[in-house]
């Protein structure tokens, strides 16, 4: 989970940089619960809804286990050796760029989910929330930009109604429930769908 990175200070003001605002409510929205005492524990402790707790999967309990060192070798070191020793880039070049520059911008994509998709894009599914849908951070983030999906579906494990359209992570979970990695998978009933649209949508809903 990059949510527990302490590189607080300049990937948000890259975050800025690259939303031309600077509103209160961004800030706070887009790095708040990894950057404050408690982070991501005390963040969880403040949600709406409710949460059930998992056994952990042995891979998942491997992962859990070996979370600091993992993300260590995955973020920091894979992605300095393998341009400096594969194909000769500089040792500066390979850390500034292909390791800080695109941790930076990772980051940033991701915390745009509850930055950028709350002030730009549409609500088909309910008019009446600050969460919209927004294709372009959909792109960027793999399948979590249809946030006013999200937020009035939390439970839907896919996080949108498209399926595997701009929606690489649903393709992931499929994957994963295939070999029994993944289960109970939920998704909203068509007709639920519909008439909540019908009801609180703001008329830009197009069927998918």
């Amino acid at each position: 989970m990059v949510g527990h990175s302490p590189c607080v200070v300049p990937t948000l003001l890259l975050d800025l940089s690259l939303l031309g605002v600077c509103r209160g409510d961004l800030v706070i929205s887009d790095c708040t619960w990894p950057s404050f005492p408690g982070g991501r524990r005390s963040f969880l402790n403040q949600r709406l809804v409710p949460h059930v707790g998992c056994q952990l999967s042995r891979p998942a309990g491997l992962q859990r286990g070996y979370y600091n060192p993992s993300i260590l070798l995955i973020c920091f070191i894979w992605p300095t050796l393998v341009p400096w020793y594969c194909w000769g880039e500089t040792f500066r070049h390979s850390l500034y760029v292909a390791t800080f520059l695109q941790y930076t911008v990772v980051l940033n994509v991701i915390w745009l989910v509850n930055s950028a998709a709350h002030l730009y894009g549409y609500h088909p599914y309910d008019k009446n929330i600050e969460a919209h849908e927004n294709v372009l951070l959909s792109l960027g983030t793999l399948g979590e930009g249809f946030h006013n999906y999200h937020h009035i579906f939390p439970y839907d494990y896919s996080a949108s109604e498209y399926h595997w359209s701009f929606n690489f992570t649903t393709f992931f979970v499929d994957c994963m429930a295939a070999i029994g990695l993944a289960y109970d998978l939920k998704k909203v009933p068509k007709a639920s769908m519909l008439a909540r649209i019908k009801r609180t949508g703001d008329g830009s809903y197009k069927s998918g």
